[in-house]
């Protein structure tokens, strides 16, 4: 009888922590399994994926969702994401701008002409063990010729009241890019 209490006291245990990690994670996994967009708002019309899939980037930890823009081409969202003990993304220091605990970052995005389009992180959706950034560019605008982007991620520094990026990024990947219909 005491055997039978102590297995169905550990199954209680094991469901609720089980639930507790589903609820914790609901939006984060949402996110980082493609089944919501990397968007801060819920778009009225879907977006166009102008990448086939997410990527790791190299050496970094950090993995990035697809790259998407609305069919106007006017904007370009994607959203990265990385385990709280990420040793890049939670370097100390007083210089780097935080929100909420996170490390903000300049995204520049490169075409294959060297047009240069800048984004920002905008927020962060905690996970139990994870978080995931929203990147946003207000300006964008990828030519059709164009069959790669080149992203560099800046940390940007404050010193007083003035912000800029950091002069060498942390990080940085090529993606291959598909034109949109």
């Amino acid at each position: 009888m005491r055997w039978t209490r102590l297995a169905i006291i550990g199954f209680v245990a094991v469901l609720a922590a089980v639930f507790f990690f589903y609820l914790d994670n609901r939006t984060f996994n949402r996110l980082t399994d493609e089944h919501q967009y990397p968007m801060l708002e819920e778009p009225k019309s879907h977006p166009v994926s102008l990448t086939s899939s997410s990527t790791k980037i190299p050496e970094s930890g950090i993995h990035m969702t697809k790259l998407y823009t609305m069919q106007n081409n006017k904007n370009l969202f994607l959203g990265i994401w990385y385990r709280d003990g990420n040793d890049l993304m939670n370097a100390n220091g007083d210089e780097w701008k935080r929100t909420d605990g996170e490390v903000q970052l300049l995204v520049k995005a490169v075409d294959e002409n060297g047009t240069t389009f800048n984004g920002e992180t905008k927020k962060a959706v905690r996970g139990t063990f994870s978080t995931f950034q929203y990147i946003h560019f207000n300006k964008f605008n990828l030519s059709e010729e164009s069959k790669k982007l080149d992203l560099y991620f800046y940390p940007v520094t404050t010193d007083g009241e003035k912000e800029q990026p950091a002069d060498h990024p942390w990080f940085e990947v090529s993606v291959p890019v598909s034109s949109f219909e």
